[in-house]
């Protein structure tokens, strides 16, 4: 059971820093990109590894 004020306080702070970071956040592709570059790496090692296999 959650006291009145106690955890209702912490609660909106926690939301709201999360909503800030959310904000700051939107439209940064950088971690899209370097995920992308990743992806195309490990295919790339993929084939080669396949490739030596054959």
């Amino acid at each position: 059971m959650q006291r009145a004020g106690a955890g209702g306080v912490t609660g909106i702070q926690k939301a709201a820093e999360l909503i800030a970071q959310a904000r700051r956040s939107v439209g940064d592709v950088t971690a899209l990109t370097e995920a992308k570059q990743d992806f195309v790496r490990l295919i790339a090692e993929f084939e080669r590894i396949t490739d030596m296999l054959r």
